[in-house]
């Protein structure tokens, strides 16, 4: 079951599997969007990635909470609002506070670099999608802080929007930070968000553990 919140200080879609068990907790992903995406229509943030996938699977087994980013703004800016908004969460549903993930798509993908580095203990795992790599000065000495994460970086060697050299730069700046990131390049694909649709990305997700939460 999906559900728009169109409140502040985010509004945000709210996927939620289809249980009445309150006291079965599941595993919780924040998506972030892309940039064509942000605005004040949470309808845009189904156009892409995570949740348009979800529309066809209601019984996904994760809590999914996809916030949109305002008009004129992007994730770096809106760190501490995408964590009151994950605070929120955690504390009104059900949410394994061991398994909480964090993945975004292009712009998205480099705010969950973003937010994964100054929040290194809030997240199990985390995978970024076409992502480029974060213009913030303070990016890459934050990075160090989250070399323990487990990463997965995706993106496709046709990409004509973030050009597949992000990816590489990304996967060594995290390496010289004695991260191990996996790396995927889709030799076919360009600026895709399909990898959402791969249950093998969430089975990856699945693996990891969280337990100083």
């Amino acid at each position: 079951m999906q559900q728009m919140y169109p409140a502040p200080p985010l509004a945000y879609w709210l996927h939620l599997p289809p249980t009445g068990d309150q006291q079965t907790l599941h595993p919780f992903i924040v998506f972030l969007h892309g940039r064509g995406e942000s605005g004040d229509n949470p309808e845009w943030v189904k156009k892409h990635g995570l949740p348009k996938f979800l529309d066809d699977r209601p019984e996904f087994p994760f809590v999914v909470l996809s916030p949109q980013c305002p008009a004129n703004s992007h994730w770096g800016e809106q760190t501490d609002a995408v964590i009151a908004l994950c605070d929120h969460i955690c504390a009104t549903y059900p949410v394994d506070p061991a398994r909480q993930y964090l993945t975004g798509f292009s712009m998205g993908g480099a705010g969950a670099w973003l937010i994964a580095s100054r929040h290194p203990a809030r997240f199990a795992a985390m995978a970024s999608v076409c992502a480029y790599t974060p213009s913030e000065t303070e990016f890459e000495a934050e990075l160090c802080g989250m070399k323990d994460l487990p990463v997965w970086i995706f993106h496709g060697e046709q990409d004509t929007i973030i050009p597949v050299s992000h990816a590489y730069q990304l996967e060594t700046l995290f390496s010289e930070c004695g991260g191990d990131a996996s790396l995927t390049i889709h030799p076919d694909q360009g600026h895709s968000a399909k990898v959402y649709a791969d249950a093998a990305l969430y089975d990856w997700l699945l693996q990891h553990t969280n337990e100083e939460t």
